[in-house]
């Protein structure tokens, strides 16, 4: 029997949805410790060949995982192994350790710490989430060179048999793709936001993970009886029989809903009452194309362009833009595929040819701001949209639009690239439609204006309400204040659905709202036309339209708007669903994890 006092509930932000009962496999339990160590001046051509043969090892051991990854779940994947192979081969770092090695006489081990530490250092005086993540992948890749380099053995994930739920402050992409190739498995994970990438990437492979624990993670040992419940964003550790019984059920549960909301996935998403919304799905990556199709989406209502730095800090030519693009749209046939022009910056990387350090990331050089400040690179981005757009159904959409004249610079800069396209022979598609993000308060606010020219909205939500409430969504700390469903946030989405319809242009939401039950019956009773979703929740939000009506949602949605608080907005919405539509009642506490044990 488990000590009390080592069974306890950690509650952090349900990222990617499922649940794992197993055990714990913990990666955060003891830092690389590198002391200065001197060699004789006899020994240091063995050691500059001992650290040439980590560095071979290393890179071949990256390079085989890509490959497995590869073969398993597409090219773009395995990009995220071969970044980090390209990190152990950086000849200017590793040619400094050699000059080191001859210079000191001390060991590979130390030297190498120290130096790629500098470049550490170098980053992390930035804000920007996404060089955080860069820190990180680092100093992942050196935390296993120095192993390799001090003979260092650990203990490896197929030492524990059965589910597992990997505990750690940190995984990046790469090394959550690693674990992804276990049959059952989950995360839980001390720092990152549900919009981060490594959390995005989860939801695309079907891995349930929650993020931001925070310290807490430190307090969960390897070996640890756990349940992860990344509906309601839970990690139960050493539970007792009750808890454990009631999960039992509850992964039954869970079956259960799956295979009802794949039977609904194929079916149209059309309210009680005849209204009809569209539902499309995000993409992060080219192959996920394919599981749009199989989802039963209507189309792609995002595809994140920022994928194609996935390995390249270098920004890609126009050429190998189109060559992606053109594969998106014809893989989707006539099926509308959005895809949204560079956001980088903020929690997104800026580039190589961008600012290493921005004071405040989210609110800077991000975006559309970075786009129309260098047009060589937006230019280049626009001429592969023109070119591909022959080859099937194609949106563009630009991000962070906070005024009108950057929507009208854009638009004279794509005047600009059909022209010089012309002159070269090359013939564009004459009518592209061309929507903005609704991702700033200031776009919401002048909305009415920003309609008359461009030709679609998309609602970013999970920046409208950072930059709403002035909370930073990255900041676990914080989480208590990012509220969804704030009356503020309510009344800018409002505004922005009524101005797109006052001109006729549609008005889609990409942002996590639209997966979320409240959300979902929300934004419908708002006038919605579109939710884009991730994929694995395409049948959940069918399921859902279909079982409310219009008319009544959009009272719903019209008292909420008048709330002064979150909590009244949400005990409001409990109360007319049980009213209105009681069979939904079960459903919505199963996925907001109102009931739980524990």
């Amino acid at each position: 029997m488990v000590a009390d006092q080592h069974r306890f509930t950690l509650t952090g932000i349900a990222s990617s949805p499922g649940i794992v009962s197993g055990r714990a496999v913990v990666l955060t339990e003891k830092p690389v410790e590198v002391n200065p160590e001197k060699i004789k001046p006899e020994n240091v051509e063995k050691e500059i060949a001992n650290f040439t043969y980590a560095i071979a090892r290393l890179k071949k051991d990256l390079e085989k995982q890509a490959s497995n990854i590869g073969e398993r779940l597409g090219a773009e994947y395995a990009r995220l192994f071969e970044a980090q192979a390209m990190i152990v081969d950086d000849q200017v770092i590793n040619g400094k350790v050699i000059e080191l090695i001859r210079k000191e006489c001390q060991t590979a081990a130390y030297i190498y710490y120290n130096q790629v530490q500098q470049v550490i250092d170098q980053l992390s005086k930035s804000n920007d989430a996404y060089l955080r993540e860069r820190v990180l992948d680092i100093s992942s890749v050196r935390n296993r060179l120095i192993e390799i380099l001090q003979g260092a053995k650990k203990a490896f994930v197929k030492d524990i048999e059965g589910p597992i739920v990997v505990i750690a402050r940190y995984l990046n992409p790469g090394d959550l793709l690693g674990f992804s190739l276990k049959r059952k498995v989950g995360f839980a994970l001390g720092l990152g936001g549900v919009t981060s990438h490594t959390s995005l990437l989860a939801k695309s492979l079907n891995l349930p993970t929650v993020v931001g624990f925070g310290l807490d993670v430190d307090r969960v040992k390897s070996g640890d009886r756990v349940i992860l419940d990344a509906y309601s964003g839970r990690l139960l550790v050493n539970p007792d029989v009750k808890t454990v019984n009631f999960y039992r059920d509850r992964q039954s549960l869970s079956a259960e809903l799956t295979r009802k909301f794949q039977q609904e996935c194929h079916k149209p998403a059309v309210t009680k009452d005849r209204h009809r919304i569209r539902i499309l799905n995000n993409i992060e990556l080219p192959s996920e194309a394919s599981r749009v199709i199989y989802s039963g989406a209507d189309g792609i209502g995002l595809f994140r362009t920022e994928y194609l730095f996935l390995r390249d800090t270098a920004f890609p030519n126009c050429e190998k833009q189109f060559r992606i693009y053109r594969q998106i749209l014809e893989k989707m046939g006539n099926k509308p595929v959005v895809i949204r022009t560079f956001d980088l910056g903020g929690d997104k990387f800026v580039g190589s040819t961008g600012k290493a350090v921005d004071p405040n990331p989210f609110l800077g050089w991000r975006a559309i701001r970075f786009c129309l400040d260098r047009p060589d690179i937006f230019k280049d981005q626009l001429k592969a949209l023109l070119r591909a757009s022959f080859y099937g159904n194609l949106e563009i959409m630009l991000p962070m639009i906070s005024n009108f004249e950057e929507l009208s610079a854009t638009k004279q800069l794509i005047k600009e690239c059909r022209e010089e396209l012309a002159a070269d022979k090359i013939k564009t598609k004459p009518d592209i439609p061309l929507g903005i993000m609704i991702e700033i308060p200031s776009a919401a606010l002048i909305a009415n204006h920003l309609a008359k020219e461009a030709d679609f909205f998309s609602l970013g939500t999970n920046d409208l309400v950072q930059y709403t409430l002035a909370v930073d969504r990255t900041n676990e700390m914080l989480g208590h204040l990012y509220q969804t469903y704030h009356p503020a946030v309510l009344q800018l989405i409002e505004k922005t659905i009524n101005s797109g319809h006052r001109y006729k242009r549609k008005v889609a939401i990409c942002g996590e709202m639209g997966a979320d039950p409240y959300g979902i019956i929300l934004l419908v009773g708002l006038g919605i036309d579109e939710l884009s979703v991730n994929f694995q929740s395409t049948g959940l939000v069918k399921s859902i339209v279909r079982q409310i009506d219009f008319r009544r949602a959009k009272l719903i949605a019209k008292a909420c708007c008048k709330k002064s608080t979150a909590k009244e907005v949400e005990d409001l919405l409990d109360a007319k669903i049980e009213e209105y539509w009681p069979k939904l009642v079960p459903v919505i506490k199963f996925i907001k994890g109102i009931n739980h044990a524990g």
